[in-house]
């Protein structure tokens, strides 16, 4: 039971902080869209899945966007804990160990997820449907109609998933100390 207490501090801490907000907000900026255009290329083109007549672009616009809607909650909560596992002291991260930790929680928290896009918004539903008609139609569909067993895809996106996830939080963490540089400058005594 202490152990639950004590992730919930860390859960308030983390987020009572300044940069706990800007790290979830830019951590899900980046996973969604830079790991949706990973994530669009594996499944797209590599693998050669089909999708609605609408452009690459909007297609990899509406994963993503689905994406970042689907996996913040998610990443908001995986950031603490990664945060705790990773932290060399009170207020320091190692930032690789950071990524990695972060980016194997994504990579199995995404697991499902060729399935979801495939029943929520995937070629033939109604959301495709609707998206299909208000930017579409000329676009040609690309891809193969494929039944593989639903564990294969999401053997295929942990795989996939792993160095794509892990890649982005370390991006995540180089971002965030960047942008945390001027304010760290401007905080220290002159």
């Amino acid at each position: 039971m202490d152990d639950v207490f004590r992730l919930h501090s860390d859960f308030r801490t983390f987020y009572r902080q300044h940069r706990g907000l800007w790290g979830l907000l830019a951590a899900s900026v980046i996973v969604a869209y830079g790991g949706g255009a990973v994530m669009f290329w594996y499944h797209a083109v590599y693998l050669g899945e089909g999708g609605p007549a609408i452009s690459p672009w909007q297609h990899w616009l509406l994963d993503s966007t689905a994406g970042f809607v689907g996996l913040t909650p998610a990443i908001a909560l995986i950031l603490p804990v990664a945060h705790r596992i990773a932290a060399t002291g009170p207020s320091d991260v190692h930032p690789g160990r950071f990524a990695v930790v972060a980016g194997i929680l994504l990579a199995f928290v995404t697991a499902p997820a060729p399935i979801l896009h495939d029943e929520l918004i995937g070629q033939g539903t109604w959301l495709a449907g609707r998206v299909t008609e208000m930017f579409g139609g000329h676009h040609v569909v690309t891809g193969t109609e494929h039944e593989i067993p639903e564990v294969l895809e999401v053997g295929q996106q942990i795989f996939a998933g792993i160095p794509t996830y892990i890649a982005l939080m370390w991006l995540t963490v180089v971002v965030l100390r960047v942008l945390r540089r001027p304010a760290d400058a401007g905080a220290s005594p002159g």
